[in-house]
């Protein structure tokens, strides 16, 4: 299971369904990233009427097996 439980807070949707396609990355600072993601769901909720559906690799990918799901990722991006 990846991201530390994560995978299990996941819901499945249709390709296309998907409003953001969010790629994780341990070296950039956590401060300023969270920052931006919070300001960006506000506005997309303000905007929409409901909060946004994101595609967060690290919870997304099985972080056990990460080689086997890298093939899909291009498909994973197009349908976000």
């Amino acid at each position: 299971e990846g991201g530390g439980g994560l995978a299990a807070r996941t819901q499945p949707c249709s390709l296309g369904a998907c409003d953001a396609f969010l790629s994780h990355s341990w070296h950039d600072p956590e401060a300023p990233k969270w920052a931006a993601l919070c300001s960006w769901a506000r506005r997309f909720e303000a905007e929409e009427g409901r909060p946004p559906t994101l595609w967060l690799d690290r919870a997304c990918i099985d972080q056990s097996r990460i080689a086997d799901s890298l093939p899909c990722l291009p498909v994973f991006v197009a349908g976000g």
